[in-house]
């Protein structure tokens, strides 16, 4: 359904905005997005409104979760590895620093391939690296595995939170934004919590097996629930941004 902009209201003859911006959005039953006029959207059932933001806040949580969870499962996959926890200290490094690169990217390729579809390559690469962490047999190939993982988690929560600033319109954006980031500030005090105990009681192939069943179910809820945005007009990658924000991060010390 077409909505009418606020250049198209202004009566001729009349200086109105010049920024060719949108009237709010109409109610849930008739539209459930705003639209923007580099954006293509489809419309979005009211039953998928009502349940997208619990998608997006489960993503973001399996996201912070596999930030945290190995803090203090490490010493037992050590062991495993006939080890010194201090040598494990890349598994936590390669995920973090993954997500941290290709952040500046997600927007991009998101408006490139479509919101819907971003997010099911996200969620696929993020449990096809977890399960191949729990297939891994040496250090290196763990750490190689938890890149693969961190490139799928780099794309979730940039590109659910822009799904849902675009699908709601901005007098719900507080009620919607406070069910998406509470489970996100949870996921990082519970992950050790969790790690420890699956390490404890069973075993840490556990700690990356429980992403395939939650990400099959992301996959699914997906496909039902997330509109599939898509810019009308292609923009180039502004190579630069990322490339300055890399330059201008202070050095870690090792």
């Amino acid at each position: 359904m077409a909505l009418q902009t606020r250049a198209e209201a202004t009566p001729s003859g009349t200086r109105g905005v010049k920024r060719n911006k949108h009237l709010p959005c109409p109610g849930w039953s008739q539209a459930g997005y705003c639209r923007r006029s580099f954006m293509e959207k489809l419309p979005t059932s009211f039953k998928a409104l009502r349940y997208l933001p619990f998608l997006v806040a489960s993503a973001f949580f399996m996201q912070m979760l596999d930030a945290t969870i190995l803090n203090t499962a490490i010493p037992t996959i050590a062991r495993s590895f006939n080890s010194h926890p201090l040598q494990l200290h890349s598994l936590v490094t390669a995920y973090t620093l993954t997500v941290c690169v290709l952040i500046p990217a997600s927007g991009w390729i998101s408006d490139k391939l479509g919101s819907r579809r971003t997010f099911l390559l996200a969620i696929s690469v993020f449990s096809a690296g977890s399960l191949l962490c729990a297939l891994s047999t040496s250090i290196p190939m763990m750490t190689a595995c938890r890149v693969i993982q961190g490139i799928g988690g780099a794309f979730l929560m940039p590109v659910g939170r822009l799904v849902v600033l675009r699908s709601y319109p901005r007098s719900m954006f507080v009620n919607v934004l406070n069910i998406v980031t509470i489970p996100a500030l949870l996921g990082p005090l519970l992950g050790p919590v969790l790690g420890g105990i699956i390490a404890q009681y069973a075993s840490w192939h556990w700690i990356f097996l429980i992403n395939i069943p939650v990400g099959m179910a992301g996959l699914w809820a997906t496909r039902k629930l997330m509109p599939d945005l898509k810019a009308v007009r292609e923009q180039k990658f502004d190579w630069r941004g990322p490339c300055w924000l890399q330059w201008a991060s202070p050095p870690r010390e090792a």
